[in-house]
């Protein structure tokens, strides 16, 4: 663009030097010397701007180039971004909404894949992460009691079967002992779809095959784990009913087990102003397998692969069976729970460079570059000002729908 500027300046400018130089050489009553003079001053001037913009140019060379731009790969981080780009990216946030207009994508012809624009929207560019949780309620029941270890269940053969804390975690009406916490296996895995699916098979042939007895029942199904992907709890192992322990000293007991452990972060706080103390514990995989250590600041091959999104896989169960005294996320049967409502930080960000006069494409739309981040890793560009065509595209967005046809 300076070229241009200077060559309309040079050009014309020469011209009305010539003009200025012939009406000098008039005779005084025909000749008009202000008029060339006038324009002669204004294309001089701007082949002057032309010429003091190219010399800016020159020792401030374009940052936001089409070579950058596609330079950028797959799984970069934003500090690679800004060594590639040579600029910070534009700080948003103290922006009115004036002035976030010109940074729309829509406006902008910019495109974002779905899983970042959903957790977006306009004037939003940092969701942070959120990890699926459970909750572990102990004593769902108000009525259910505390008792020393090895309690027995009186209320067993009762029409309405009670928890008692003390009692066994595993039923066994002879003795009128279960539905309490001694002994008690929480497991937490990650489940093998194909050796479950299999295992499943075989349940159902034996269904099949008993299903005409009238006391068969089958237990709930413990799904298969992936090797080296199941964490077991276990009361008197890993944690201790006290005797006589009260539900919130016993969630306070089991947090404080599954946190210590490097792959899971359990919390639990007690509300002194509840009308019924607050049992409830939860249960995430922890970001970092590193103790100590911030998100921030945790290495990249210490982040926990289940942290986030991710951490949806992750089932629980009660290994020990049906019991009144804990509840899984929402059951007391045995059966298992899913973790759930996990989500991966989703961020953007926006570089841009405002000088048209230094652009040597001859526009003048100001460039835009916006990146799409999924848990710190790139994912997504999109321009505005750079010309290329689709094709050039580094990361161009695929459409889910087209996508899904092709297939």
């Amino acid at each position: 663009m300076v070229f241009v500027i200077m060559a309309v300046g040079i050009f014309w400018g020469l011209f009305w030097i010539g003009a200025l130089f012939f009406a000098t050489r008039t005779k005084s009553t025909e000749r008009s010397v202000a008029i060339p003079g006038v324009w002669t001053l204004i294309f001089g001037l701007i082949a002057g701007f032309g010429g003091m913009k190219w010399a800016e140019s020159k020792e401030s060379p374009e940052l936001l180039t089409k070579e950058k731009y596609t330079s950028l790969k797959a799984d970069m981080t934003l500090t690679d971004v800004v060594d590639i780009l040579g600029q910070q990216p534009v700080d948003m946030s103290g922006k009115d909404e004036v002035e976030l207009e010109r940074y729309d994508l829509t406006s902008n012809r910019i495109r974002m894949p779905g899983e970042v624009s959903r957790r977006l929207p306009p004037g939003l560019y940092l969701s942070e992460r959120t990890d699926a949780e459970l909750t572990i309620v102990i004593d769902p029941d108000e009525d259910a009691e505390v008792s020393k270890r090895g309690a027995v269940n009186k209320s067993l053969k009762e029409n309405e079967t009670k928890a008692v804390l003390g009692s066994s975690a595993i039923i066994d009406e002879r003795k009128k002992q279960g539905h309490g916490l001694q002994g008690l296996v929480i497991r937490f895995y990650v489940e093998d779809a194909e050796a479950t699916a299999k295992l499943t098979a075989e349940r159902n042939a034996e269904y099949e095959a008993n299903k005409d007895k009238e006391d068969f029942e089958l237990p709930p199904i413990q799904p298969v784990a992936v090797n080296g992907q199941e964490w077991i709890f276990t009361e008197g192992v890993d944690w201790t009913y006290a005797d006589e322990a009260t539900p919130d000293q016993v969630a306070d007991a089991l947090a404080k087990a599954i946190d210590a452990h490097p792959s899971f972060s359990a919390s639990y706080v007690f509300d002194e102003d509840a009308l019924v103390p607050n049992s409830d514990l939860k249960v995430t995989a922890s970001y970092c397998l590193v103790e100590g250590t911030k998100d921030d600041d945790c290495a990249e091959d210490k982040i926990n692969p289940l942290a986030g999104k991710a951490g949806n896989v992750l089932k629980a169960q009660v290994m020990t069976g049906k019991n009144y005294a804990v509840r899984l996320g929402r059951s007391v049967d045995g059966s298992y729970q899913s973790f759930f409502g996990g989500s991966d930080e989703v961020s953007t960000a926006y570089f841009e460079e405002d000088e048209p006069w230094l652009d040597d494409d001859f526009s003048n739309t100001p460039r835009l570059i916006v990146a799409g981040f999924i848990s710190k890793k790139l994912v997504a560009l999109g321009q505005n000002g750079l010309e290329m065509t689709k094709d050039e595209e580094p990361l161009p967005v695929v459409d889910a729908t087209a996508q899904a046809s092709a297939q």
